[in-house]
């Protein structure tokens, strides 16, 4: 969620702890009872999808800052074995396709990264015999292959996740929507039956309305000075 989202969806628990607090009083308001249902309705849905966004977005980023870099040190180490390798036995090809990989690995996608990781995983397998008086194993190929597989699987797994993650920010667009209208429509006009009747109830209501309009309302202006 946005600073503003975030905002409003703190504003929407201040109105229904107000709400909730005074329900006595408006219980026999049938106007009142049925928006003020329809708003509380909408709530646990917006945290729902705000919730989804918010746990994809940290794995999303711990596989950016963690698994990447990983893979990136594992290829260096390889392609670095490799190249010496190439340089002692003359193997121009092969000394050739390290330095294409080696200076491809930070700048390359992630879907580039597994190719060059899957060449790398290639060539050690084909050298073996003569990489392994140079800290080049089985085990070390088996290692490198499995975490080549598991960051793949990630990384499809990712692309997936952006695509659910575009229906889940349409869905909690639609909501805070919907709360809005109801806000602004409904409630906002059925609290003032409570004016003169309830003045507390009413007073309290109207102050968590404006609680964080300000902020809501900087968050606004902030976001069309950066975009300038």
């Amino acid at each position: 969620m946005t600073d503003k989202q975030e905002n409003r969806l703190r504003m929407y628990y201040a109105v229904s702890a107000v709400c909730d607090t005074n329900s006595e009083l408006w219980q026999e308001n049938e106007a009142f009872g049925a928006s003020y249902r329809k708003f509380q309705a909408k709530i646990p849905l917006i945290r729902k999808y705000a919730d989804i966004l918010r746990m994809e977005a940290i794995a999303s980023e711990s596989f950016k800052c963690i698994d990447r870099i990983e893979l990136e040190e594992m290829a260096f180490y390889f392609s670095s074995k490799l190249l010496v390798f190439a340089k002692e036995t003359k193997n121009e090809a092969l000394a050739s396709e390290m330095h294409s990989g080696r200076n491809a690995i930070i700048k390359s996608s992630d879907n580039e990264l597994i190719a060059i990781c899957n060449m790398l995983v290639t060539e050690s397998s084909k050298y073996i015999e003569e990489l392994k008086g140079d800290s080049i194993t089985p085990e070390s190929i088996t290692e490198f292959q499995n975490f080549v597989t598991f960051f793949s699987g990630n990384y499809n797994r990712l692309r997936h996740v952006v695509s659910k993650n575009k229906t889940a920010e349409e869905l909690l667009k639609k909501y805070f929507k919907e709360v809005e209208e109801i806000l602004k429509d409904k409630l906002d006009n059925d609290i003032e039956f409570f004016r003169n009747s309830y003045p507390e109830f009413y007073q309290e209501f109207k102050a968590s309305r404006n609680e964080y309009s300000q902020v809501i309302n900087d968050g606004v202006r902030s976001e069309v000075q950066y975009s300038a």
